[in-house]
């Protein structure tokens, strides 16, 4: 819902707008603890801000993407990751995705919201490197 009023985005200075990002990507028991990742997240945020047309695209595409019933024709090897606290993309939606495509592995991290990659760094590292590791002997490629 935040993507999508413009108007209130409109009101809101760029590092207002991050921050809240930001308190609905991660859980608060993260942000609490880790403020300077907070406040490096926002600096970042307003220094390369995107451009509002940008975010109002994101938030159309967002509403009106919806490939859920050609995700059985992938056949490349596929890790669907995700955190178990999010409340942009429950992790349920992951779950149904993995579950249509033919041979997913899925990764549920706990604990952790939209943002695992903040949250859970080392964590969301090591599956992904995992799983890219086991996708190359899958192709056939040299570890």
């Amino acid at each position: 819902a935040f993507l999508l009023d413009e108007e209130r985005l409109k009101r809101l200075t760029r590092g207002e707008a991050a921050r809240e990002m930001f308190s609905l990507t991660c859980t608060q028991e993260f942000i609490t603890n880790n403020q300077d990742v907070v406040e490096g997240y926002i600096a970042a945020t307003v220094e390369h801000a995107a451009p509002m047309y940008s975010l109002k695209r994101q938030a159309d595409a967002i509403l009106a993407h919806d490939t859920y019933d050609r995700l059985p024709q992938l056949k490349t090897p596929t890790l669907v990751i995700a955190g178990g606290a999010d409340r942009i993309m429950p992790a349920d939606n992951s779950r149904l995705m993995a579950s249509l495509i033919p041979n997913a592995e899925l990764v549920i991290l706990k604990n952790v919201g939209h943002g695992f990659f903040y949250e859970a760094v080392d964590e969301a590292n090591k599956a992904i490197l995992d799983f890219l590791a086991r996708s190359r002997h899958y192709r056939g490629e040299q570890t």
